[in-house]
């Protein structure tokens, strides 16, 4: 009665609608350049509504996904944390402060392609 799970409320639970595809797969057939070179590289552990937002509805309803360019976004993994334990340590990390700190990652690094490190002449 108490727990997490309540039997009377079954049917508010059915009725929230899903937003997400939570697969990759569903962007490879329009998206197909893009999903290969990104399978290839790190960021393939990474679902493509990390960044692109909820796609359930998409190509109809929105035609264009919003892309999150902010730092914050990328920051979320490449903060520098250095916590052995977590595999956090594994992830290549900057200092914001001190990394471009006026002007969005992907002015000089492209997330489809990130083995390439800097992709519009910038630096690492």
């Amino acid at each position: 009665m108490y727990g997490w799970h309540r039997k009377s409320n079954e049917g508010e639970w059915k009725a929230v609608k899903a937003k997400y595809q939570f697969n990759n797969e569903y962007c490879k057939d329009c998206h197909g350049d893009k999903h290969d070179s990104l399978m290839q590289s790190p960021h393939a552990i990474i679902n493509c509504e990390n960044c692109y937002g909820p796609a359930l509805e998409h190509p109809s309803n929105p035609t264009k996904l919003h892309i999150d360019k902010s730092r914050q976004q990328c920051l979320r993994c490449h903060s520098y944390l250095p916590y052995p334990t977590s595999g956090r340590a594994n992830i290549r990390g900057i200092d914001p402060d001190k990394h471009n700190p006026d002007i969005e990652c992907s002015m000089c690094h492209n997330p489809h392609k990130p083995n390439l490190g800097a992709s519009k002449g910038g630096k690492r």
